[in-house]
């Protein structure tokens, strides 16, 4: 049962870009996979869509179990609020899998219809950039204009339970906020 309602849930998220972010693996949609892949059990998928403090605590098999046994959401009685928190342009571009020119955090929020209660916050990173070589033709571009861009998400605060614990080797992989 919890899987349907997941499903439901992740459809209802990402049907033709509702939130206008005009690019295929945007902060809805890859909040989508992630949690297709904590109801599928995917740890490989999950690896694909999460990043830094993320990627260490959630993407394992226990981390992954964790989320499963502790994440219910039904789509009828949830809202989603997406925001941006910060937006970068690098002057030197930095490696993110392919060299990024700009960046920008999202903080989305998904709430109880209800009672307004916060379920969880998500954190997600966007790099935009290329996959040429580097070439200052490519800083201080419009966001549109790049041709690579992606998201991870990279920290994930829940209201309705207590987070694993970030294991002492991550560390330098905690995102503040």
């Amino acid at each position: 049962m919890k899987r349907l309602i997941f499903i439901t849930f992740l459809l209802a998220l990402t049907g033709c870009d509702p939130y206008k972010f005009g690019f295929k693996k945007n902060p809805a949609y890859v909040l989508d996979e992630a949690f297709k892949s904590i109801s599928n059990l995917d740890t490989e998928s999950l690896m694909e869509v999460s990043g830094k403090e993320f990627f260490c605590a959630y993407a394992s098999n226990e981390g992954i179990n964790f989320l499963k046994e502790n994440l219910s959401l039904k789509q009828e009685s949830i809202s989603f609020e997406p925001k941006v928190l910060e937006t970068e342009y690098y002057s030197i571009p930095r490696y993110a899998g392919y060299w990024s020119y700009y960046h920008e955090r999202y903080q989305i929020d998904i709430h109880d219809k209800v009672s307004n209660e916060s379920i969880i916050r998500a954190i997600i990173d966007c790099d935009y950039g290329t996959e040429d070589r580097k070439d200052d033709k490519w800083i201080n571009l419009k966001p549109k204009k790049y041709k690579k861009k992606e998201c991870k998400i990279v920290k994930m605060i829940p209201y309705n339970f207590a987070a694993l614990q970030l294991p002492g080797k991550c560390e330098t992989l905690k995102v503040t906020l």
